[in-house]
């Protein structure tokens, strides 16, 4: 049994790591060149818009989350085509689910923020999502057995597709809707192609009432962490929507995006790399720790690199980059990327909780994260203003890193230690970078 995990995750490694750093750094230029195109033809306010309409998306999808991809990926039956089907049907379901809690958000919510366009907007976003819920779990199988080139095409293909329309709408209409049409266009993108581009593979409606239970029974403490994943990831822009202007709120959403470059990658490299050979280790009669934690610190001394370059050369780089109405920005960087770094050592342990079928590590951190983060908002953006928020975001981030770290620990996949080092390197870089530019 060893040996043909070792030979299984040797013969897969380097395929699936060249695929999934070139498929994030492309998604990323093009995610990137379209923030830069679209920052000079449209208004910060609808950035602040569309930030809000995307925390609505995202939040909605989180706590309506089954694992349903998760549970494909991690589950002995993930090769099982009933059990695969039964879980596509349950995702079409949901789907539908997501839409109308969506859509009757759209006049609350547009009430609460005085935003009438949320109204329109939101409703739009709806039929998008169940457009989402059609796509395809052949991208799931893929990921399940580290088949992640069609994968990544797909998602360079869904980015592209975004970029174009997203611009070439901004020429016309230079609001919020040309970055809703984008997102329209990448969802129709990834749904459509995620059918076509995997032909031995066909999605179909099927109900094994077991398969259903095992999904929902793993899903029932991913639904629960998904919440609270939710709650601690985006409450400060949840907050900030009603405290600030909608330009300020753009602003910051730039910014964040920003410091999300490095989380990304590691969830782009913990989730499709490192969970589905995890899940595969501890499948096993005889797991082989070591090998993960000497993944999980390759990966972190290049994340940990590149945002000690980020944190010291940012503001050259966004002053060549944006226009001078965007250079507030730079005032909320750093103390968000701190926050990132921290996101970032609980992704990874995060990948190894799921792996083992521990969620609720990440359901208690995320808990906690919240707790602090609503501990301490009122009092530092007292002091500090939307500073304080990011402030306080940032701090948060340790309660989930605290509790996910301890569950690796149990699982034997701790690694304290090299966590101290990588966090006290960023930190110089970051208490550099503010001695540099006095942000």
């Amino acid at each position: 049994m060893k040996l043909s995990i070792k030979n299984y995750i040797n013969n897969s490694l380097l395929r699936a790591s060249m695929w999934t750093a070139g498929g994030f750094i492309a998604t990323q230029f093009l995610r990137l060149l379209s923030n830069l195109i679209l920052t000079r033809l449209v208004q910060p306010e609808a950035f602040g818009l569309l930030a809000i309409v995307t925390v609505v998306i995202v939040g909605v999808e989180m706590m309506t989350d089954l694992g349903i991809n998760t549970s494909i990926v991690q589950n002995r039956r993930g090769d099982d085509r009933e059990f695969v089907d039964t879980a596509y049907t349950l995702k079409i379901l949901r789907g539908g689910l997501m839409a109308a809690v969506v859509a009757g958000l759209a006049l609350p919510l547009a009430n609460f923020y005085k935003q009438p366009e949320l109204a329109y907007l939101l409703p739009t976003v709806a039929i998008l999502v169940v457009i989402s819920g059609l796509g395809s779990n052949a991208l799931a199988v893929a990921a399940r057995r580290l088949w992640l080139g069609r994968a990544t095409m797909i998602a360079i293909a869904a980015q592209l597709a975004s970029t174009v329309v997203a611009s070439v709408c901004a020429l016309v209409w230079p609001n919020v809707w040309s970055l809703i049409a984008g997102y329209a266009a990448s969802t129709l993108s990834l749904t459509i192609l995620s059918h076509l581009v995997f032909p031995g593979f066909t999605s179909r409606l099927a109900w094994n009432r077991k398969a259903a239970w095992e999904i929902i029974g793993f899903g029932k403490w991913m639904f629960l962490t998904s919440i609270l994943v939710f709650a601690a990831g985006q409450a400060d822009r949840l907050v900030l929507a009603k405290l600030v202007p909608l330009g300020e709120l753009g602003l910051y959403s730039i910014a964040f995006m920003w410091t999300q470059l490095p989380l990304m990658a590691a969830q782009t490299w913990f989730g499709r790399m490192i969970f589905p050979m995890a899940s595969e280790e501890f499948r096993s009669m005889d797991p082989s720790y070591r090998r993960l934690k000497r993944y999980r610190r390759q990966f972190l001394i290049a994340v940990v690199v590149v945002m000690v370059i980020l944190s010291i050369a940012f503001d050259t780089v966004f002053h060549v980059l944006y226009t001078s109405e965007y250079w507030p920005a730079t005032a909320f960087f750093r103390v968000l990327l701190a926050g990132s770094m921290v996101r970032i050592l609980d992704e990874s342990y995060r990948a190894f909780n799921l792996a083992s079928g521990a969620p609720q590590y990440t359901a208690f951190g995320s808990a906690l994260t919240v707790a602090i983060f609503f501990a301490t908002i009122g009092y530092l953006y007292g002091q500090f203003g939307t500073i304080g928020v990011a402030l306080s975001y940032s701090v948060s981030q340790a309660g989930t890193y605290f509790v996910s770290s301890a569950g690796a620990h149990r699982q034997g996949v701790g690694d304290f230690g090299f966590d101290f080092i990588a966090t006290v390197s960023l930190a110089v870089a970051i208490i550099a970078g503010f001695a540099m530019w006095g942000s």
